[in-house]
């Protein structure tokens, strides 16, 4: 059996490639016995369903109120918009945006308004060549707000690439806790995790001085990170593991990282592995604040698995079987496993050259971009006779981690078993 799958790599790492299916075995053909041995399981199925929309629609309205559905429409044309005005201006060969000198930003407000901002000084003047784009921009959204800001969003994302580049080779100061870019606010946030007139002046001599940079202290309480919740890294948070007996860390996908690289106030990446029956990695958390957690990461209004995410790790799976994933772009979905021993090749990126894949599992389950690395997890129903110690019948064992989509946006995911024996691995 052959097809055609196309899985989506960007910065959110996710893959632009097509990919064959070469299936060792269709399970489809189980005996009728065979599939009445299969073990039931009660996992949740709320989406695309009647129940789930009137969830999501008494939820929006308990939010936002009667008017939610005038917001969100709102929103999506404000969104729309800037993409419209993105697209007028020039990219580098890369694809980046070349954005004018007089744009200083792009952002939805809280009205779900999108909001421009103007750097005043630099704008075209109206006998100048440049003066139509200037015009046009500002003809898309005939709504939006207009701000006046003092630095254009060209030399906010040159600076910001500067101190990345710092932070990759470990020339920041070590009390930099976290640095981002604040649209809203026309600068660069530098948190430290030792907030002090000294560490302000020693970031300004070791690294940059700039006006744009604004320094706050770093939030207090330590970050947790749970199934599901975003990574870092563009992709989501599998699940949590250590090696050994003590220390503490998390699974998250392969494709997009290599042993060394640092995921800011998050980890260090220690294990990595793209191929095989493997598409992982293994982030140690140490001496970092994110503490990793079994709990799952709710997305709103989604319907989330009772209880947490169980330390036990499933070893066999069938066709057929219904399996849960949280991800930090699509939240909480659920199907059923269509194949359990999926064979392909998948480009780690656009360009590279093609990676082969065997004993992977391949499933219904909606997968979208920014959901690479998230929990796959199998609710499993315990006899009353031994429930858990709390009296519930319930148990969410940990399967594996999503890690790439077919062209149908179905979900392949990687086996926790096969992850946590290549990297040397527990639950906990």
């Amino acid at each position: 059996m052959k097809q055609k799958i196309m899985s989506l790599f960007l910065v959110a790492f996710v893959f632009i490639s097509t990919m064959p299916i070469v299936s060792a075995i269709d399970l489809n053909g189980l005996s009728e016995i065979e599939q009445k041995i299969q073990k039931p399981d009660i996992t949740d199925e709320i989406f695309e369903t009647k129940e789930f929309q009137e969830s999501r629609a008494e939820y929006l309205n308990e939010v936002y109120g009667e008017n939610w559905e005038e917001l969100y429409e709102r929103n999506a044309q404000s969104v729309q918009n800037a993409q419209k005005i993105e697209s007028k201006f020039p990219r580098t060969f890369s694809g980046d945006i070349m954005y004018p000198n007089y744009i200083g930003g792009l952002y939805i407000n809280d009205d779900d308004r999108l909001v421009i901002q103007i750097v005043d000084e630099v704008v075209p003047s109206t006998k100048s060549r440049t003066r139509k784009l200037y015009d046009d921009v500002l003809a898309i959204d005939e709504d939006a707000v207009i701000e006046n800001v003092k630095y254009s969003y060209s030399e906010i994302i040159a600076l910001n690439q500067e101190m990345e580049d710092l932070f990759l080779e470990d020339k920041l100061p070590s009390s930099v806790s976290a640095f981002y870019i604040d649209v809203i606010n026309n600068r660069i946030v530098v948190e430290l995790s030792e907030y002090s007139e000294k560490e302000i002046d020693n970031f300004k001599n070791v690294a940059f001085n700039s006006p744009i940079i604004t320094f706050k202290e770093a939030g207090g309480t330590a970050v947790t990170i749970d199934a599901g919740a975003p990574n870092g890294a563009g992709g989501s948070v599998g699940y949590r593991a250590r090696k050994g007996t003590s220390g503490q860390g998390f699974v998250t996908h392969g494709h997009g990282l290599r042993v060394g690289n640092v995921i800011s106030g998050v980890g260090v990446v220690r294990n990595q592995n793209f191929g095989g029956n493997i598409d992982a990695s293994w982030v140690d958390t140490n001496g970092y604040s994110a503490t990793p957690t079994n709990n799952w990461h709710a997305y709103a209004p989604y319907v989330m698995p009772t209880l947490y995410l169980s330390t036990s790790v499933k070893t066999s799976f069938y066709v057929g079987e219904r399996v849960g994933k949280v991800g930090s772009r699509s939240g909480h979905r659920t199907g059923k496993i269509t194949n359990v021993t999926w064979a392909g090749e998948v480009n780690e990126y656009e360009g590279a050259p093609a990676t082969k894949f065997t004993k992977m599992v391949l499933t219904d389950v909606y997968q979208d971009f920014g959901d690479s690395g998230g929990i796959v997890y199998y609710t499993l129903k315990l006899s009353s006779a031994l429930p858990n110690p709390d009296g519930s019948t319930e148990a969410h064992m940990t399967a594996g981690i999503a890690v790439f989509k077919t062209n149908g946006n179905n979900m392949v995911f990687t086996r926790a078993d096969y992850i946590n024996s290549k990297f040397g691995l527990s639950r906990y």
